[in-house]
């Protein structure tokens, strides 16, 4: 059994890190103005947006978790999240994007001011920077687990928690949104290579291969048996693994990713053009299948590699999200073992460095500067960009050592309820603003607190007759519902918003418009009667 990372694989480790904050540093001399360090100055290749938006949304969460759910479960709800994320990129195509670019913000949130009123956008902004926050240190915790693998379980975990903050935090302070960007695309790039490397590794290792893989998957309830199950199309509150909670679950957690989440919101606005960041966002949404179809097949590997070694591995001790770092570690050939962690450091950071600026480019468009009695110069933006991307690192590290004292479950499924908290009240006060003309502020400020209240219950106290938690993926659910029915229906107790909190900011119009100008441009361009 291996002690940790050898002297070969650390060095590929930290020379993968030095490269990518030589890289960031290579950035930090164009950042002139707040929307340059922010956005980008919105003129990023959809292709780069697209695969920053796949990078950022796929953390070591996705690497550890994901391969922890298909170990565990098989093949059990395969799929479910790929038809959960098609159908909401054909909403947030249709609906988000064309809000978000034509209205000129700089934050999702300055939308719903514009929209409701200055208490909506605080409103929006808390859920925010508390669901943001709180996923990061679930990243940052799963992070821990693996680096904590790496090194033999001989540096402590929190001391590592600490170190991917910072590094993290010292990368986006550097460059900007325009090197995060550029480096997600690299880094999406090796995390293909990486994983791809991974299955082929843990094929060769099974006893029979491929075919061996499935024969154990079979022989222990892995494969498509599932579907047999009377229960599984139930509708049950606490069923954990129900296609239907799944599905609608899961498609109203990949709508507040994609449409109301200014981690990707952000992305967008780095875009020139509405149909470009549809592009990019179709990127995200695609480019999702195949790393997950490969996280698949990796982790009923390692599930049938270990049924046939299983004096190799206590999972008494690593449990299930431990066991993709003790296969790393304790099973690839030297330099593999390397450039495998560089894949998670990779995940890490992606995910990390853009939810910190993200956070911190809330923090100071949504509140310092929106209720600032004195206006700041464009360096002053930009500094205090950089000193709110360092206070978010050190908030960040603090969350996930709450969360490494406190998580339970699979820390996918742990990351998915902790988003849901607060992304579902905050997705429902955007369906409200760009889906109906009644909705007014108050309307949706108390649907949206009402929302935040009913999912916290649903998802802390809400228990069945033998003391089950309810599926991780309903409270989003519950959230989005009461936020949108219980907020439209309380407008009607208030004045109807005023014409300019409508006009021009409903997804109708927005189409309308759109439509009106292009019949102007093709009735321009019709040639004249004959005569």
């Amino acid at each position: 059994m291996s002690n940790g990372l050898g002297l070969i694989d650390t060095a590929v480790v930290l020379v993968y890190g030095l490269i990518m904050l030589m890289i960031s540093r290579g950035f930090m001399g164009r950042q002139k103005t707040l929307k340059e360090y922010l956005v980008a100055s919105g003129n990023v290749p959809w292709w780069a947006v697209g695969m920053s938006i796949l990078a950022t949304l796929f953390s070591t969460i996705s690497l550890t978790g994901g391969v922890a759910e298909f170990f565990e479960y098989g093949f059990q709800g395969t799929g479910i999240w790929w038809i959960a994320s098609i159908l909401s990129g054909i909403i947030i195509s249709m609906v988000f994007i064309p809000v978000f670019l034509r209205t000129g913000i700089m934050t999702a949130y300055e939308y719903l001011e514009r929209r409701f009123s200055m208490p909506i956008r605080v409103i929006s902004g808390l859920f925010f920077l508390m669901g943001r926050g709180l996923y990061l240190g679930v990243v940052l915790y799963s992070s821990g687990i693996v680096l904590s693998a790496a090194f033999g379980n001989s540096v402590d975990m929190i001391m590592l928690i600490i170190a991917a903050g910072l590094f993290s935090g010292l990368f986006s302070l550097m460059g900007g949104a325009r090197a995060v960007i550029w480096t997600d695309t690299i880094q999406m790039g090796v995390i293909y290579i990486g994983i791809t490397w991974l299955l082929i590794a843990v094929i060769g290792k099974v006893d029979g291969g491929i075919s061996g893989i499935w024969q154990i998957a079979t022989e222990n309830g892995k494969d498509f048996s599932y579907l047999k199950d009377e229960g599984y199309f139930s509708w049950s509150l606490y069923t954990k693994t129900a296609f239907w909670p799944l599905l609608v679950g899961l498609f109203f957690n990949a709508m507040a990713q994609k449409g109301s989440d200014q981690l990707t919101v952000q992305r967008y606005l780095s875009s020139p053009s509405a149909k470009a960041a549809s592009k990019a966002m179709w990127v995200g949404v695609l480019g999702s299948i195949p790393i997950g179809t490969l996280m698949m097949f990796v982790g009923l590997g390692l599930y049938a590699f270990y049924q046939q070694y299983p004096d190799y591995i206590d999972l008494g001790t690593t449990g299930v999200n431990g066991v993709f770092p003790h296969y790393l570690i304790n099973e690839l050939p030297m330099g593999l073992a390397g450039l495998l962690v560089a894949v998670l450091v990779a995940a890490i950071t992606s995910t990390v460095n853009s939810g910190i600026q993200c956070l911190a480019t809330v923090t100071l468009t949504d509140f310092q500067m929106r209720f600032s009695h004195k206006p700041l110069t464009e360096k002053r933006k930009v500094l205090w960009g950089r000193i709110w991307t360092i206070t978010w690192s050190f908030i960040s590290i603090g969350l996930a050592i709450f969360i490494s004292a406190t998580a339970s479950e699979n820390i996918s499924r742990v990351s998915v309820a902790v988003f849901g908290l607060f992304a579902g009240p905050s997705l429902g006060i955007f369906l409200l603003g760009m889906l109906t003309r009644r909705a007014n502020a108050w309307g949706a400020g108390i649907g949206a607190l009402s929302g935040a209240a009913v999912t916290i219950w649903v998802n802390y106290f809400l228990k069945s007759s033998t003391g089950e938690s309810v599926c991780f993926a309903w409270p989003i659910v519950f959230g989005v519902a009461t936020t949108c029915i219980g907020g439209y229906a309380l407008s009607y107790l208030f004045p109807a918003p005023r014409s300019e909190q409508v006009n021009g900011l409903v997804v109708y119009d927005l189409l309308g418009k759109e439509a009106a100008l292009k019949a102007e441009a093709l009735k321009d361009a019709e040639p004249p009667p004959a005569t």
